[in-house]
């Protein structure tokens, strides 16, 4: 991160931040497991496939990287009103039977009240799909609403390439009624449910996997390791 960048640190007793600094959560490298620098990359393809993303930047300090993340629930010192779709459904994120993406975009067509931000909700399906990361619960997407209350979708955040014991292998997030093995034509049927053209969602698949193709092909830049990269060719999805 640049040297001159003001942190605003924080805990559960602070009460007022000064309007000069900006808040960011930082997510701690662990063992060198490079979960923080997969973060970044997919932060990085969402923002390719034109997806709205928050800033985002890696710490080296040593051997570990470290993943900040600025937080887009303030405003200087203002806190913006911010719910999770787990929050405000009243569902536990775990309930992956009570929900689909199906449901998340109707969701997202009724409070937002714009195609716009339909679309970009799309494209983050076809990015956890394509990218396999399972771990696409509930509380893992959010909405934002002004002090007039108007409502838009959160930049998108927690997404990372994640077949790890706690999914399976599956998706929480049910995509016409299929939570793995998931083919293009099954992201055709959950976009007809708001009315998206054919011809749009294959646009839209295909930007998502190009950037997945491009930034694969400079994954040497990441500095990941031989293996993770030779798994995520193997669990990642390009073909639909």
């Amino acid at each position: 991160m640049g040297e001159n960048l003001p942190l605003w640190t924080y805990n559960r007793h602070t009460r007022n931040a000064t309007k000069d600094l900006q808040a960011w959560i930082i997510k701690f490298d662990e063992e060198d497991s490079q979960v923080t620098t997969l973060e970044k990359l997919y932060q990085d393809i969402a923002r390719q496939s034109g997806i709205l993303t928050p800033t985002t930047e890696l710490i080296h300090v040593g051997t570990e990287v470290h993943f900040a993340i600025k937080r887009f629930d303030r405003v200087g010192a203002q806190k913006l009103h911010q719910a999770t779709v787990s929050g405000l459904h009243h569902l536990s994120h775990m309930e992956s039977d009570n929900f689909s993406y199906e449901n998340l975009l109707v969701m997202t067509q009724q409070l937002t009240r714009d195609m716009t931000q339909v679309q970009d909700m799309y494209k983050r399906m076809v990015l956890n799909i394509v990218g396999a990361n399972c771990d696409d619960h509930l509380k893992n997407t959010s909405f934002n609403m002004t002090n007039d209350g108007v409502w838009s979708i959160s930049p998108i955040y927690d997404v990372v390439y994640n077949t790890g014991p706690a999914t399976f292998g599956e998706h929480f997030l049910s995509v016409n009624k299929k939570n793995k093995d998931i083919t293009r034509k099954d992201l055709l049927r959950v976009g007809e449910k708001v009315a998206l053209p054919q011809k749009e969602m294959n646009n839209y698949i295909d930007e998502v996997i190009d950037s997945f193709n491009d930034k694969l092909k400079l994954i040497h830049q990441y500095g990941l390791d031989k293996s993770l990269v030779k798994e995520l060719e193997n669990n990642i999805t390009l073909g639909l």
